[in-house]
């Protein structure tokens, strides 16, 4: 289906060269006034054509892009936020474990007794914040 319409779109472009070119020749053989008025005339439509061809493709480039880049900014923002939020609760768990291993080892061997630190002056700590 798409080679079809690409290859159709190439043959009428490819045929529309074909005759300008031939306009072309048979102008330059016999130039009239009317003849070069309808060729700046048919230059004008052609342009005003494709400025509006371009218009529109960048308003459908926009129109596709735009709520596909954001939701996939706002999916990102989300997964982000969730492990931002694990890694702050896994962080809190680290230390709270570093804290209760020295609290063992200061009582089991005497290190780390420098260490020692509470739990609940650390949760206390981040409430405060």
């Amino acid at each position: 289906m798409i080679n079809q319409a690409v290859w159709a779109s190439f043959t009428m472009v490819k045929q529309s060269a074909f005759l300008f070119g031939k306009m072309i020749k048979y102008s330059s053989q016999y130039p009239t006034p009317i003849g070069i008025i309808l060729i700046l005339t048919g230059l004008y439509f052609i342009v005003m054509y494709l400025e509006l061809s371009a218009a529109a493709f960048v308003e459908w480039l926009i129109q596709w892009f735009w709520p596909t880049t954001r939701l996939i900014l706002r999916t990102s923002e989300r997964i982000l936020k969730k492990v931002a939020g694990f890694l702050s609760e896994m962080d809190v768990l680290g230390q709270s474990t570093y804290c209760d291993m020295a609290d063992l080892w200061c009582t089991e061997f005497g290190l780390m007794c420098h260490r020692k630190c509470s739990f609940l002056d650390m949760a206390l700590d981040r409430s405060r914040f």
